[in-house]
């Protein structure tokens, strides 16, 4: 059931009776910009930690601790052009526990703590809050680029994009993080908490009345949001950039970032699924048959899509002195699926398992959470053809979509020491 609460705001319950926990939902969307990249990554981590009733996190884990070992996170990340701050909790149906129990209604007097009553002090979030949390989130972000892997990924993303909130890493970068204060972080909550679209979704065995009336006491207020697109585009370049990196290290990174024109909703978007678990998705894939197994030229190879900006992204752990073998091989394997050279067993083994995963989703509570998210941003109705569409998907339809996935970017981390 969905309902409008007000102006901006969605709600919508998901009555669902096979798990024995509720999980509430509720997310904060606003066009993406750099300087919110930075803001609400830092006040999701707060946030996500802290109350103005709960100053340090073993406070708040106890409290959820007291309520049957419900729990919950705040974060925040990048979806094409939507920035999102979610504030998420799992807990146990009072249905299920003995005697009179209201955790459902603690939940819902928590969550109106989190959101409306920060751990805030004159117009600006407490210093030692914000200071343990911009440490520990600086502490993460230095963790990422000490793992060579992730550091490959980060370093083609900023060469490949050319707006700096798409190229930046989705929590931001250490110096904008540095560089927020406590009075700057507290506008950035007001900001949020008045301007953003919201959702709000809660899924498990529940009375919807009770949730409306609970959710209508909160002091939210209406605001008017403009429609924006959350696909980002730009535009192709003529030449392929290329950057070389070296540092001391045993195994060289080479990530390859192609573009492609379809989107999340578009009509060829089950078949590029197909192309891509074809291409690299897949122990079956070329990529990781041809290039791993048979010649191997790597210990890793694998294809990733990024539906929302339009980008397919290849990593491929080699030996430097194979650099040119492996990109040449990579290549080809995308000109075998431009021919059709594939069987018809690795098409219908990518189908399966294109569709054994979808049907698994269903399993998991928050990816409910995250289907009914994506309906609300579309406004749209659940796709129940998304398994017949994939079937359908012809050797043809396979050959057209890696026609029109074009390589953009290369970037090689070499290891000194890679010999």
């Amino acid at each position: 059931m969905r309902k409008e609460l007000m102006a901006g705001i969605q709600c919508s319950i998901l009555p669902e009776k096979k798990f024995k926990t509720t999980q509430l939902c509720v997310r904060f969307r606003a066009p993406l910009t750099y300087e919110n990249l930075n803001t609400r990554s830092l006040l999701a981590a707060v946030m996500g930690n802290s109350a103005k009733n709960y100053p340090t996190i073993q406070s708040l884990n106890e409290r959820l601790a007291d309520e049957y070992g419900a729990s919950y996170q705040a974060s925040s990340t990048r979806q094409g052009q939507d920035q999102i701050v979610t504030f998420y909790f799992h807990f146990v149906n009072d249905r299920f526990l003995p005697g009179e129990t209201d955790v459902l209604g603690t939940i819902f007097t928590l969550l109106e703590e989190i959101l409306f009553h920060p751990a805030v002090e004159n117009g600006a979030f407490d210093a030692t809050i914000l200071e343990r949390e911009r440490r520990n989130l600086l502490e993460y972000m230095q963790m990422v680029m000490e793992d060579k892997q992730d550091y490959a990924i980060l370093r083609i993303q900023s060469l490949h994009f050319k707006e700096l909130a798409q190229a930046a890493p989705f929590y931001g970068t250490m110096e904008g993080i540095s560089q927020v204060s406590g009075e700057e972080l507290y506008q950035a909550y007001l900001s949020m908490l008045m301007n953003d679209a919201m959702e709000i979704i809660i899924s498990g065995d529940v009375d919807e009345e009770e949730i409306f009336a609970r959710l209508e006491q909160f002091p939210f207020t209406p605001r008017e949001v403009e429609l924006w697109s959350p696909f980002y585009r730009q535009e192709q370049e003529e030449d392929i950039l290329e950057e070389v990196e070296t540092q001391r290290l045993t195994q060289s990174k080479l990530a390859l970032c192609y573009q492609h024109p379809f989107y999340y909703g578009t009509p060829d978007y089950e078949a590029f699924l197909v192309f891509n678990g074809l291409f690299g998705g897949y122990p079956h894939s070329k990529l990781f048959m041809n290039v791993r197994e048979r010649e191997s030229l790597a210990y890793y190879a694998s294809s990733h899509t990024d539906a929302y900006r339009g980008t397919l992204l290849v990593q491929a752990g080699i030996n430097k002195k194979n650099k040119e073998f492996v990109l040449d091989l990579i290549d080809q394997q995308q000109y075998l699926l431009q021919q059709g050279d594939f069987s018809e067993e690795d098409l219908e083994k990518t189908k399966a398992l294109l569709c054994n995963q979808y049907r698994a989703s269903f399993d998991q509570p928050r990816n409910l959470i995250e289907k009914e998210s994506r309906r609300l941003r579309f406004l749209e109705v659940e796709d129940q053809d998304f398994e017949a569409k994939i079937q359908k998907v012809t050797r043809e339809q396979v050959q057209e979509v890696a026609k029109k996935i074009t390589l953009e970017t290369i970037y090689c981390l070499e290891g000194v020491d890679d010999e």
